[in-house]
């Protein structure tokens, strides 16, 4: 996937309105607990992947925030885990991790629980973006971490 393909898909099936875009992303991801029956979201506003350099839609628009909200809402209530991904990093898309702050800032108020993850695809990345991920985490209100050991999931305090 390319920038390029997602301002296709803006142009093909939102009639170039980049927050209805958005506003069907995010229409999916509520559903993804549901549909899946997952414990992990992964990727919750992946579609600002390439955004930060391409400026395709303004995620400061109080539609862009109330989709996304909303979506979010809609995914606390099933008690899922919210992966912090800085795998976007690691490639050259993003000089922040997602969620962005302001879901962060949601999932804190509602104790919700997240995980850190590079999304690495290679050992030399495990843990590339980890400490802008932590600060911004930590500016968020939230003050731990999930990990996995061999007797299931720990909160870590950061």
């Amino acid at each position: 996937l390319a920038v390029e393909d997602v301002q296709n898909a803006i142009q093909m099936y939102c009639g170039g309105d980049s927050l209805n875009y958005a506003k069907a992303y995010f229409e999916a991801v509520a559903k993804v607990e549901t549909d899946t029956q997952c414990d992990i979201v992964g990727h919750f506003d992946l579609l600002t992947k390439f955004n930060e350099r391409a400026d395709i839609f303004d995620t400061s628009d109080p539609r862009y925030i109330k989709a996304g909200l909303e979506a979010l809402d809609a995914l606390l209530e099933k008690d899922v885990i919210f992966e912090v991904n800085t795998g976007a990093m690691a490639r050259g898309y993003r000089t922040t991790p997602y969620p962005a702050p302001i879901f962060l800032h949601r999932i804190a108020e509602k104790r919700g629980n997240i995980l850190l993850s590079s999304d690495a695809h290679n050992k030399d990345r495990l843990t590339y973006g980890f400490d802008v991920a932590l600060q911004i985490i930590k500016a968020s209100g939230i003050g731990s971490v999930l990990t996995m050991t061999k007797n299931g999931w720990k909160n870590i305090a950061i």
